[in-house]
């Protein structure tokens, strides 16, 4: 015995009715299986774009803005392909970028970061920009640590270290002697020793991760702190 459906769908008014059924059911299936993938006209920053759906994109120019390694190499008036300072500064952006954008990846499963704009047909595209400048380094360290480790340093100050052993007598003493006299040593290891135990008390009073020579780094917040009078003040406590 047929079924009511099957009788109902046996005229052809009936029938056209079903049939216009089916096609609704099935044209959204068609549609998900017709969707072109995404396109990328732009530069690729992160990983494979072949076959990638899960993409993000970044504004590299603002990236590099607050990139301290870069900002340091702009600041000196240097040139990333003079094939010296400026070159090694320039790399030294590059890869705390790459190491940005590879932790932002991670931390939201994303195939491809790309640039701003360039993205064309993906779902759930977001602008992962400022994530990425936040996984910068905070400073980039240039020139001589003078206490502590500066790598991946949260707080970090500089001191003229000049400044500072000029205020030490036997650093002034010494200048007047030569390196073959014996007192110059004595005065040599007092004067180092001063200086070290100065940096540490400074480092630890203010939570310092690390002090490096004034003009050593670049921050890309701004000023770096100067210890310098602290640290001469510190000399006679």
């Amino acid at each position: 015995m047929r079924e009511p459906h099957d009788r109902a769908c046996r005229s052809r008014p009936a029938w056209l009715a079903c049939l216009g059924a089916l096609l609704l059911a099935v044209a959204p299936l068609q549609a998900r299986d017709e969707q072109a993938p995404p396109t990328i006209s732009g530069p690729v920053y992160y990983g494979e774009p072949v076959g990638a759906t899960r993409i993000a994109e970044v504004a590299i120019r603002l990236v590099y803005a607050e990139n301290p390694a870069f900002m340091r190499l702009r600041a000196l008036g240097l040139s990333e392909s003079d094939g010296g300072r400026g070159q090694a500064l320039f790399d030294a952006a590059q890869s705390a970028a790459k190491r940005a954008l590879a932790r932002v990846a991670s931390a939201h499963n994303l195939q491809v970061i790309a640039e701003l704009g360039s993205v064309q047909g993906a779902s759930n595209l977001m602008d992962r920009t400022r994530e990425v400048i936040d996984e910068l380094p905070q400073f980039y360290v240039e020139g001589k640590v003078l206490h502590g480790n500066a790598r991946n340093a949260r707080e970090l100050a500089e001191v003229d270290s000049l400044a500072v052993l000029m205020a030490i007598p036997s650093f002034v003493e010494a200048q007047g002697l030569d390196e073959s006299n014996a007192r110059f040593h004595i005065l040599q290891k007092d004067y180092q020793d001063r200086f070290a135990a100065a940096m540490r008390k400074i480092a630890r009073d203010s939570g310092l991760d690390s002090i490096v020579e004034k003009g050593a780094a670049t921050s890309r917040f701004g000023a770096i702190l100067d210890v310098t009078q602290q640290a001469i003040q510190s000399l006679g406590e």
